[in-house]
């Protein structure tokens, strides 16, 4: 091989590698953020083909759609001194990526915290009220007191709490029953 092979090999291999570490894609499903030095440097929300300054910039990506949080049982105190057990899940999404990276850093950190919120909210809501009013037509209105007092909590942390039950509309859905 001649030293200007060798020499035109290496130049093409060093673009090549700063190319691949300058070009990303974003999904529909995903946004992005570039960070200059652990710095928010921009935020990306559309999909496509994006560049970067390579070894300067890093990229985290988050994903754009409705998460599932899944809470393990939980027994409750009502207002009459009734023990519930609540069983509870919460669909939330990333609603501001640069916000959620500053406070969270990664989903599991958020969904330790959400877990937390929801679960108090929860708590809360549930021991102002009796069995019966639980139980009967109060559910909807106990639901979205947890959900305001869940969403207020989680929108200082860059996301949005919510989930769909039928007749209710967004809400925190809980399925009890009465504990031994």
């Amino acid at each position: 091989m001649r030293p200007i092979q060798f020499i035109a090999l290496l130049i093409v291999a060093v673009v090549g590698i700063f190319a691949a570490n300058s070009i990303f894609v974003v999904s529909e499903v995903e946004k992005a953020l570039v960070l200059s030095l652990g710095k928010v440097d921009r935020e990306i929300s559309k999909p496509g083909l994006h560049f970067r300054r390579p070894f300067i910039q890093q990229l985290v990506k988050y994903d754009d759609r409705v998460l599932d949080l899944d809470l393990t049982s939980e027994e409750v105190v009502t207002k009459d001194k009734k023990r519930i057990v609540v069983d509870s899940f919460v669909r939330w999404r990333i609603a501001n990526a640069k916000e959620f990276y500053e406070t969270q850093r990664t989903e599991s950190n958020a969904r330790s915290q959400l877990a937390v919120i929801v679960s108090s909210a929860a708590k809360r809501a549930l021991a102002r009220q009796d069995m019966q009013d639980i139980i009967s037509g109060e559910r909807a209105a106990v639901m979205r007191d947890i959900l305001h007092e869940a969403r207020r909590e989680s929108q200082r942390l860059g996301h949005r709490a919510g989930c769909a039950e039928s007749g209710v509309g967004p809400d925190t859905a809980l399925i009890w029953s009465e504990a031994d």
